[in-house]
């Protein structure tokens, strides 16, 4: 049982570097299901303004994703984001099972 909600829903898809008869990117779903969007993230300060870089948590930690990975987030108002992976880590408490979550940290974002 997990203590956290995840109310949005979230797929990661990778692309195999094949292309259709029509020239579109051939995409394998890596990840389907529940996750939690975190539109402020890690801030950072860049000279002139701070910068805040989304990051998403998975609850699951078995899955092998990779940097440029695409992932389609629909919030749970149905407004749907998309992103790359920018980096990830899966996480694990040996002493809270309930804590074994995936964070992706996100990069190039858009409607």
């Amino acid at each position: 049982m997990n203590v956290f909600e995840y109310p949005d829903k979230c797929k990661v898809r990778r692309s195999d570097g094949e292309v259709d008869e029509n020239g579109y990117e051939i995409d394998t779903d890596v990840y389907t299901g529940d996750c939690l969007l975190e539109l402020g993230g890690d801030s950072k300060f860049d000279g002139f303004q701070f910068e805040h870089e989304p990051m998403v948590f998975i609850p699951v930690n078995n899955v092998m994703f990779k940097i440029n990975d695409r992932v389609e987030i629909t919030k749970w108002n149905g407004r749907k984001l998309n992103y790359t992976i920018k980096n990830w880590e899966a996480n694990t408490d040996e002493d809270f099972e309930e804590l074994r979550d995936t964070c992706i940290w996100l990069k190039d974002g858009h409607e």
